[in-house]
């Protein structure tokens, strides 16, 4: 969206205020509601420059309505989307706007809000009555938007508020779902933590760990890992999580999907393993990784063809006709992937020696308490 201007925003507000105010409070000299769109103009432009503001609502029959006209968006929303000031909606709501009005495609201004991250204005909302659960045209929520576009702090207000954390749009996805594809850790935790399903899958069976493994997300995988996705889940033509790690390329997701427990040699319905699909996708780096963890070249899919009759890359071929001794010959090849098994090996022999000093200080300090 552009960037609106300074004396374009004021033009808008003066169209949305004077319409939203009653012909007859006008008439009827309401000094309390025309006060309060002046002072609301005069805080927009910053000082009391009255020729700005007699310019503004002169030009707002045409220019500003115009573009209020041909928006054919609710008033409320309209201004949610182009302005987002917290005085302007909470007089436009005084006035009597819709706080759950809906633009063509269903959206709301709380969804608007949550869509911009205007932290300020969806408590407004919020406080007004707005339904933090509605849905639009295609089953989106508030929270689904917020997710979408890294709103964190949009996310825990909406959910402080009641938003429903397990929603579903028109296709099964879930909020956790696009804060997965996005690589959006702390909307993911937050989700988590307010109760979101990590197994929640959408009409496919797809689930949120296969949609960060699909876009190589290397910081939500183990995010969601812990919060206990199923890493052998299949969706249903029977893809893995680790398939979709090895169509995207992403060794580190492969790794710490491995590392969790991934089955390598697991097949779909047509037979096809994560060693083929990496294969096909000629992805050297990958096949590396899956060959490393004992990925089976040998394995048939449903047509009797294996991994080597689906790649073009000569590279690929020869580590296929013999993985083990390729290995051994160009152990360089492997050395990152080795660095990083062992890393992660430390990292977890850290974690248990961590744990096992907790509980025995634990211990030892109930041992004092009990003398």
């Amino acid at each position: 969206m552009k960037r609106i201007s300074k004396l374009t925003q004021i033009i808008l507000c003066a169209v949305l205020l004077f319409s939203a105010v009653p012909s007859q409070a006008m008439e009827n000299g309401q000094q309390d509601i025309v006060s309060s769109i002046t002072t609301m103009l005069f805080d927009t432009i910053g000082d009391q420059d009255h020729p700005k503001i007699a310019l503004a609502c002169t030009t707002a029959l045409t220019l500003g309505y115009e573009l209020y006209r041909k928006s054919k968006d609710p008033m409320l929303l309209f201004a949610v989307r182009h302005l987002g000031k917290t005085r302007l909606i909470t007089l436009l709501l005084k006035l009597g706007a819709d706080v759950n009005a809906k633009d063509n495609d269903g959206r709301t201004p709380l969804m608007r809000a949550a869509w911009y991250g205007h932290t300020k204005v969806i408590p407004i909302l919020i406080n007004a009555n707005a339904d933090v659960n509605a849905s639009d045209n295609n089953g989106w929520t508030a929270l689904m938007e917020a997710a979408a576009y890294d709103r964190t702090e949009c996310a825990q207000i909406l959910i402080n508020a009641g938003a429903n954390v397990k929603a579903k749009n028109k296709n099964g996805g879930t909020t956790l779902m696009w804060a997965a594809v996005n690589d959006l850790t702390e909307v993911a935790q937050t989700l988590i933590n307010a109760g979101a399903d990590v197994n929640a899958s959408d009409n496919n069976d797809g689930t949120a760990l296969m949609a960060a493994a699909a876009n190589g997300r290397t910081k939500v995988t183990p995010i969601l890992i812990n919060a206990g996705a199923e890493v052998n889940a299949k969706e249903s033509e029977g893809f893995t999580a680790l398939m979709y790690a090895a169509a995207s390329g992403c060794t580190e997701v492969a790794q710490t999907l491995i590392n969790a427990g991934a089955d390598v040699n697991a097949l779909d319905n047509n037979g096809v393993t994560a060693l083929m699909v990496a294969a096909r996708k000629n992805s050297l780096s990958s096949v590396k990784t899956l060959i490393f963890y004992g990925a089976d070249p040998t394995i048939t899919n449903n047509v009797g063809g294996t991994a080597y009759d689906l790649t073009e890359n000569e590279h690929i071929k020869q580590m296929l006709q013999d993985p083990q001794g390729y290995m051994q010959q160009h152990p360089e090849e492997f050395e990152p992937i080795y660095d990083k098994e062992c890393k992660y090996k430390l990292d977890q022999l850290y974690k248990k020696q961590n744990i096992a000093c907790a509980l025995r200080n634990r211990e030892i300090g109930r041992s004092k308490l009990s003398h």
